[in-house]
């Protein structure tokens, strides 16, 4: 239900699709308001049990198919596929940590699609993963939009990290980064992260403590912030430190 890059990848697929699509989001989300504005046929949901209770009725009395935009609720998949053998499910896998013992064994009409060679590579499952890479709209700047480099503002070098928050998002490789850097050097950084974090996960709590053992770097959670790109992110330069991933 936030705007991160699945769900971008997935209104950029709906604004090249010919066909109609019933879009099923968590309501009053980023990402439903968002569809609701572009007049796409969504449909928002608050309870995820009786979302999959509609999902089977509609499936079993009209010819619908099913495709899932990230593998998180595959468990639901899996049922639905036992009972309506007759109807198909396309479900995208994204990340690592969907790639678990709930793939292990699926229904023969079940398609699973990974992002990448890499996520395919940790899938253990009796389905064959097909390799199908995001794609994304580009924009190329023109002479009215530059691009914005290296730009300091208050004596500081601002970077931002953008998605959640987690170790499978190159956390430790992060700060594996600052330590080849020397105080001087890190007094003049300032980080933000835009992305949803679990302050009581422990990971998370152990990435915070060694941020905080770097004296004088400033740095900031600001949690997910709906279109921060158009808003602030022009003057930040953008870190990825995941080690592998779909891009």
């Amino acid at each position: 239900g936030k705007l991160y890059g699945s769900e971008n990848v997935l209104f950029d697929f709906l604004k090249g699709s010919t066909n109609s699509y019933d879009i099923y989001v968590p309501k009053n989300s980023v990402f439903f308001n968002k569809l609701k504005k572009e007049n796409y046929k969504v449909h928002g949901f608050t309870n995820v049990k009786m979302l999959y209770f509609v999902l089977f009725f509609k499936m079993l009395i009209g010819s619908r198919n099913i495709y899932l935009n990230e593998a998180g609720h595959i468990n639901y998949i899996k049922i639905l596929a036992k009972i309506l053998p007759f109807r198909k499910f396309v479900v995208s896998v994204r990340l690592v940590e969907d790639c678990n013992s709930k793939l292990n064994t699926l229904s023969k009409n079940i398609t699973l699609i990974s992002v990448s060679k890499y996520i395919k590579s940790k899938i253990i499952s009796n389905i064959e993963p097909i390799v199908i890479y995001d794609p994304y709209e580009l924009t190329i700047p023109t002479v009215n939009q530059p691009l914005h480099r290296l730009e300091k503002r208050d004596d500081r070098i601002k970077f931002g990290v953008v998605g959640r928050i987690t170790k499978s998002k190159g956390g430790d490789n992060l700060v594996e980064i600052l330590t080849h850097f020397n105080s001087y050097e890190i007094n003049s950084f300032e980080i933000f992260f835009f992305g949803t974090y679990d302050v009581n996960d422990k990971w998370f709590t152990d990435f915070k403590s060694k941020l905080e053992d770097k004296s004088g770097l400033k740095y900031h959670f600001k949690g997910f912030v709906a279109e921060f790109i158009n808003k602030e992110g022009k003057w930040f330069n953008y870190i990825d430190s995941k080690e592998r991933g779909p891009i």
